[in-house]
């Protein structure tokens, strides 16, 4: 099969399969697990045939080949590839799902637990309620972890101490409700760092290139350094995963104790006060 040549002229109208229909939902049931069958074994030979073509041409030809040559896109080509390469690797077909690579949607609408103790400074990467499905392909503004709402954000006890310097990253969605942030936390608003990520995102009125990162303080927190810049230009990696250049410019400017709130990396210098995903990335 893999190796048949199918040619189908376009003018043709293939008729639809005959339906007999269930006659209990035990039997559509029945059906749909069949057909599902079918459907994994359609994908699985799809996608193997896919990372062969690629593997045959050269960097940057195979995007413009799924363009020209098939009746579908390029992101769903890459679902094909990544369920081909499951199915191989667990030597068995899996069940085929075309949202196998979206995570359920989830918004908590709770405080979240925090670590206890004082820090004089703290980084906060909300997970902001973007309210959609992420998919790494199609849709990368949702996020791919639990979100929570602003409210649930804004409950959360984190552990500021009386003299303390504040992070919060935002995007240009959740500037306006960040500065609410700030202001319920008890902190003044002293300035925004931006990110240029290097290379143009998405967006409707705009292409989003840049984050933020608002720079806000209570008390009378030391400040160490006079010639820090407010902008950071390293290209982004990972969805979520902040610049290097941003803990470096931290642990320059602020004072100690530390602490990070929804951290996916653990880093020696930096406590982690929350967050399920502490070791999502690894140190480079």
């Amino acid at each position: 099969m893999q190796n048949a040549i199918v040619k189908t002229k376009r003018a043709e109208k293939p008729e639809l399969p005959a339906f007999d229909e269930p006659t209990s939902l035990e039997i559509a049931e029945s059906n749909i697990a069949y057909l599902g069958c079918n459907m994994a074994e359609h994908a699985y030979l799809i996608g193997r045939n896919l990372i062969w073509v690629k593997a045959q041409l050269k960097h940057g030809g195979f995007r413009k080949w799924i363009d020209e040559k098939v009746w579908f896109g390029n992101s769903t080509a890459a679902k094909f590839m990544r369920f081909a390469k499951k199915c191989k690797q667990q030597k068995y077909l899996l069940p085929y799902q075309d949202k196998s690579n979206v995570q359920n949607l989830h918004i908590s609408n709770k405080p979240i637990e925090i670590k206890t103790g004082q820090y004089r400074t703290i980084i906060i990467d909300p997970p902001w309620p973007y309210g959609t499905q992420y998919d790494e392909d199609t849709r990368r503004v949702g996020s791919p972890y639990p979100e929570m709402t602003v409210e649930a954000i804004a409950a959360t006890k984190f552990p500021f101490a009386d003299d303390c310097i504040l992070w919060l990253w935002t995007t240009h969605r959740f500037l306006p409700v960040s500065f609410e942030l700030l202001e319920s936390w008890g902190f003044d608003y002293k300035a925004t760092l931006v990110w240029n990520k290097q290379k143009m995102g998405i967006g409707v009125w705009l292409r989003m290139q840049c984050e933020f990162c608002l720079l806000a303080s209570k008390g009378n927190p030391v400040w160490k350094t006079t010639d820090t810049r407010d902008f950071i230009s390293e290209r982004g990696r990972q969805h979520s995963r902040k610049p290097e250049a941003f803990y470096k410019l931290v642990l320059k400017t602020c004072p100690e104790p530390i602490g990070e709130a929804f951290s996916r990396q653990k880093r020696k210098e930096i406590e982690i006060i929350c967050g399920d995903e502490s070791e999502k990335f690894s140190v480079e």
